[in-house]
């Protein structure tokens, strides 16, 4: 028995968090995604998980497209390990300043991405980078509420989905929470990670010891993906053919993520967290090899949180045009599934994954978003020109 069907169920955890009689699990499917299982032996039918799931209930706010900010963290050296622009640790390290804790995805010894906690700054580097992978929750919702209902201050920190999923599980607002959700392109399986780093190591005959998937080697774009591994070989690939390819086509998604009603508004998150990826076409200055973040102010709290990093970023606040136009483009979700989605899961524990990849992602695809991209350039091409005058502060 589930809460909710496959297709709409995020695996945000949250009916797995409140019940209260723990007969809720966590239940990898064949796709290995996460959902939550029933013991209807142990429920006592009280409706709460119900009551609370976020693919059930959702209350949407608009994003606020006049407060995106472009930010550069001003250290080079935590920039570059970044996946942009080094924002995040910046302001995780002034929670943590404030004798805060700090909730992100980070991998584990054997490199599966789970959610976890942090109270010092050397503990934040586990954190940094983006992880393409869905992480797994287990019990961070229940260690945040604890914390915050001892009156320490918290930043819980990951997709949108998992941030709704947060506050349905909270019920209450907290005054000393900040969340802060990243601009998504949906949720890779874990159980597809895990079939590419089998692949990886049967290629480099050892384990990995370092990953990343956003390298900048040495620019931030294009991404570029680092393995490296006990036995000294390193692994650089731009645009990965086989991870990041899975990923990028969408064929690796969780089902949700196909009809994602999280994404494309605000589920009650501080700070929206992004690229930047047109820096270099509106602001040439804020562009450089390591990155340039997007950061959305979407409430009082995150405007707070933001001043006590200004000191230590440049910056510019875009207008309310660019702001608009920008937000159009970047909030936005697959349409559809892959074709192939089905084939490729199917056959995800038989089939070598270097052959899975190239056989079910098509070249067609790739012909369809080009020329989507030149329509796309004609029509700008074609608008009249937008006034992108903005007021810049160090």
């Amino acid at each position: 028995m589930s809460v909710v069907r496959n297709s709409l169920c995020n695996g945000c955890h949250a009916c797995y968090s409140i019940c209260p009689w723990n007969c809720i699990s966590m239940t990898p499917d064949h796709e290995g995604f996460l959902y939550p299982r029933i013991d209807t032996l142990q429920c006592k039918n009280c409706g709460l998980c119900e009551k609370i799931c976020p693919a059930l209930h959702r209350e949407k706010q608009k994003i606020q497209p006049d407060n995106l900010i472009a930010v550069i963290n001003n250290d080079a050296a935590t920039r570059k390990i970044s996946s942009s622009g080094g924002v995040f640790t910046l302001l995780a390290e002034t929670v943590i300043r404030q004798h805060g804790a700090v909730f992100g995805a980070a991998f584990d010894a054997d490199f599966h991405v789970q959610h976890d906690a942090a109270e010092s700054i050397e503990g934040l580097a586990a954190f940094r980078g983006s992880k393409y992978v869905q992480s797994s929750i287990g019990e961070s919702y229940k260690a945040c509420k604890k914390r915050l209902d001892e009156g320490q201050k918290a930043l819980f920190s990951g997709t949108p989905c998992q941030i709704a999923g947060l506050k349905a599980y909270l019920q209450s607002e907290y005054t000393n929470l900040y969340c802060l959700d990243l601009i998504c392109g949906g949720a890779s399986s874990p159980k597809v990670w895990e079939k590419y780093l089998a692949y990886q190591k049967s290629i480099y005959h050892s384990k990995p010891v370092r990953i990343s998937f956003r390298y900048k080697n040495p620019n931030w774009n294009p991404m570029y993906m680092l393995l490296e591994f006990e036995n000294g070989v390193r692994y650089v690939s731009k645009n990965d053919l086989y991870f990041h390819k899975s990923y990028g086509y969408g064929i690796s998604l969780r089902p949700s993520c196909f009809q994602c009603n999280f994404r494309p508004v605000n589920q009650g998150s501080d700070i929206t967290l992004g690229d930047f990826w047109k820096i270099k076409k509106y602001f040439p200055g804020m562009y450089d090899r390591y990155g340039t973040s997007l950061v959305i102010l979407n409430s009082e709290k995150g405007k707070e949180l933001f001043e006590h990093i200004k000191a230590q970023c440049k910056y510019v606040y875009i207008n309310s045009e660019l702001s608009k136009e920008y937000a159009r483009t970047t909030f936005k979700c697959f349409k559809g599934r892959h074709r192939n989605r089905d084939l490729f899961f199917k056959h995800l524990d038989t089939m070598p994954f270097d052959t899975l990849v190239k056989k079910y992602t098509d070249y067609l695809l790739i012909f369809r978003m080009l020329l989507q991209k030149i329509v796309r350039r004609c029509f700008d091409k074609l608008r009249k020109p937008m006034n992108v005058n903005t007021m810049v502060e160090k």
